[in-house]
């Protein structure tokens, strides 16, 4: 439960002035910020009363009530902070791709838990939070594809071509790298890992884990850069990319 705790509010760190982000819930009824904000604060209450309960020793009906309430409003979180993105003003930032591509993250969540269980004596989790992980990154994997094709819409081309270029041309080797971390820290590395599990080399299995998560990690923070280097907004002139011509 610590890396959940920690995980949601830490993400208001994307905000440009995230220690003001609770001050924001006075326009909760029309800003995505504000939803965003008011779910931080509910879902840090909420892991509070989930570790409580356990402390506790409640009833497990009470427990489980709390624990899918939890669940709601982290999800709901996720959700209102890639909505404050959805914005028209910018073409590449206001597709159902940039919804995907948030929720698709957790699997770093996932290989967090297996890494941990590996180190623990809980080694039974492993397999199934590597397995889980693995096809979490296979469907980041998806959705990243799936934001480059969708690029060809014809919907504000303009914009959108703008940014396919400058992904193709100026980003190119980061747009690789993204990928290919992304194949290797998601997918390959968490598959050998599960090699030497079967294998009961467990501390090896740790070590390879421990490495897919920093590569996973290094390509979300690629994809992130891109994310905001790319966007072409609506209105900008054409000055930067005839200069680029020439």
């Amino acid at each position: 439960m610590l890396p959940a705790a920690l995980g949601l509010p830490l993400s208001a760190l994307h905000l440009g002035r995230p220690f003001l982000a609770m001050t924001a819930m006075k326009n909760i009824k029309t800003s995505w910020l504000s939803r965003e904000a008011l779910a931080l604060g509910v879902f840090t209450g909420l892991m509070t009363a989930v570790v409580g309960a356990y402390f506790f020793d409640l009833p497990q009906f009470v427990r489980l009530g709390l624990e899918a309430l939890t669940l709601a409003i982290g999800i709901y979180g996720i959700y209102a902070q890639s909505m404050i993105y959805r914005i028209k003003a910018r073409p590449s930032w206001n597709r159902i791709t940039t919804n995907y591509k948030f929720f698709g993250v957790a699997y770093l969540g996932v290989f967090l838990l297996a890494f941990i269980s590996s180190l623990s004596s809980v080694h039974e989790a492993i397999i199934p939070l590597t397995t889980m992980g693995m096809l979490g990154a296979l469907a980041q994997l998806f959705f990243s594809y799936e934001d480059i094709r969708t690029l060809d819409a014809k919907e504000n081309e303009y914009q959108l071509q703008r940014t396919k270029r400058l992904l193709n041309e100026n980003f190119g080797s980061v747009k690789k790298f993204r990928f290919a971390t992304l194949l290797v820290g998601g997918v390959l590395l968490p598959l050998l890992a599960l090699v030497f599990v079967s294998g009961s080399s467990m501390m090896t299995a740790s070590v390879i884990l421990g490495l897919a998560l920093l590569v996973s990690f290094a390509s979300e923070i690629s994809d992130r850069f891109l994310f905001y280097t790319t966007v072409v907004p609506l209105g900008m002139a054409g000055g930067f990319f005839v200069g680029k011509q020439r």
